[in-house]
């Protein structure tokens, strides 16, 4: 497995080639090849992980729902965009789901994703749920 890593003030983060993937389908698909909103989203992206680096516990909940739940993964939701948060009762368009490593004080990324609101009319097709795609992944534990 190819690991990537990046050390906060508090934890070490890792992440595999899965993570990369759904980045680029982000880009790719959700996003339309848009640099402009694919940068923005990564600016978020940066700014949650730091939120994990300060509380991973507080700043997400654990995942109900198996396959990701079996395995101890959770959630941390975050905003795509900084316009987005200023929306009045707006909920976070995006999810990262990871998991805790106690022993090496790490958080294993699994991958980030957009969450399409099934009660919500949305432009996207369920099928770029974050939760739908990662239930058809193979799973590091799958192996």
């Amino acid at each position: 497995m190819n690991h990537n890593s990046y050390q906060g003030k508090n934890l070490a983060f890792v992440s595999d080639i899965l993570l990369q993937e759904e980045l680029a389908f982000i880009f790719d698909k959700v996003y339309d090849r848009d640099k402009n909103k694919f940068n923005e989203l990564m600016d978020q992206f940066l700014h949650a992980i730091k939120s994990l680096d300060q509380n991973w516990k507080a700043n997400s909940k654990p995942l109900t729902k198996p396959k990701l739940s079996t395995y101890k993964y959770r959630t941390l939701k975050f905003f795509s965009s900084k316009s987005l948060q200023r929306i009045p009762y707006n909920t976070p368009d995006f999810r990262i789901i990871f998991k805790y490593n106690e022993q090496k004080n790490e958080i294993y990324l699994l991958s980030v994703g957009i969450r399409v609101d099934p009660y919500n009319n949305t432009y996207l097709p369920k099928e770029h749920d974050i939760y739908n795609r990662m239930n058809q992944v193979i799973l590091p534990e799958d192996n």
